[in-house]
């Protein structure tokens, strides 16, 4: 019955982090689709990525002991819940990346 509670645990814990790692993994990827179509400019990207490596440093100090905590993740979320947040605002407000200028040829 212990060993079936530890595993049941490990999994949980497993299962929470990956939740982490993919939730990052798409915010990441909307920021980069953010870029290529325009929606953020440069200033923004810069902002947001800023904050993705917040997320980061704080999911690794949360690591540090071999796992994470119940109020680690609760903190993680939070941060990764107010980035998405962001991420929207900025993709979806006015500011648009200028198009860069082609030369013509003669």
């Amino acid at each position: 019955m212990r060993v079936f509670l530890i595993l049941i645990l490990a999994l949980t814990v497993s299962f929470a982090q990956k939740k982490i790692e993919k939730k990052q993994d798409n915010q990441k990827a909307r920021i980069v689709k953010g870029i290529k179509n325009g929606e953020l400019t440069r200033k923004e990207a810069k902002q947001l990525k800023k904050g993705q490596k917040r997320i980061e440093k704080a999911k690794e100090k949360a690591k540090e002991d071999g796992e994470i905590t119940k109020e680690e993740r609760k903190k993680i979320n939070a941060m990764q819940k107010k980035q998405s947040k962001q991420i929207f605002k900025q993709k979806h407000d006015n500011q648009k990346r200028p198009k860069a200028k082609r030369k013509k040829d003669n």
